[in-house]
């Protein structure tokens, strides 16, 4: 599943496959879900937790470690293990999911505990981080998703 549109040809992006992935899933299909998760899971750094935004059909994955996967991919998988009732594909991703949660708390935590958006796509929706350089505004919309995650 590609995301919608010119830029996005043979890409697929996390934000738009997860919520695109939700729909699938209430019609009953939850391979689509599953699937998104693993391709994501597939290039994630071993070394951070980190998780790519996108992957492309034609070159893999964008590397730009500033870019990593938004905060939905432990959400996803709880989605999907619960409704598909798949336990034991759950289980199997739990280091993946456990790394992605350290690497939220290494790279997008501030020393208060809050978070805040370095440049992933899905901070353009919060207005607060528009015109402020990276790691220098704790949003509440970063805090919330993130909180989510656990």
């Amino acid at each position: 599943m590609a995301s919608y549109g010119i830029p996005y040809i043979n890409v697929q992006t996390f934000w738009d496959a997860y919520h695109e992935c939700l729909r699938f899933i209430y019609d009953g299909q939850f391979e689509f879900m599953r699937n998104m998760i693993d391709n994501h899971f597939y290039y994630q750094n071993k070394r951070t937790g980190w998780v790519p935004f996108s992957i492309s059909l034609n070159t893999g994955c964008n590397k730009n470690l500033d870019l990593p996967a938004q905060p939905f991919v432990c959400q996803a998988s709880l989605i999907y293990g619960r409704i598909s009732g798949d336990k034991e594909w759950l289980k199997n991703r739990y280091n993946n999911i456990k790394d992605y949660i350290t690497f939220l708390h290494t790279e997008r935590r501030a020393k208060n505990g809050l978070y805040f958006w370095w440049n992933e796509s899905g901070c353009d929706n919060d207005v607060s981080t528009t015109f402020y350089t990276p790691r220098s505004v704790i949003a509440v919309y970063a805090s919330s998703i993130i909180y989510m995650e656990h």
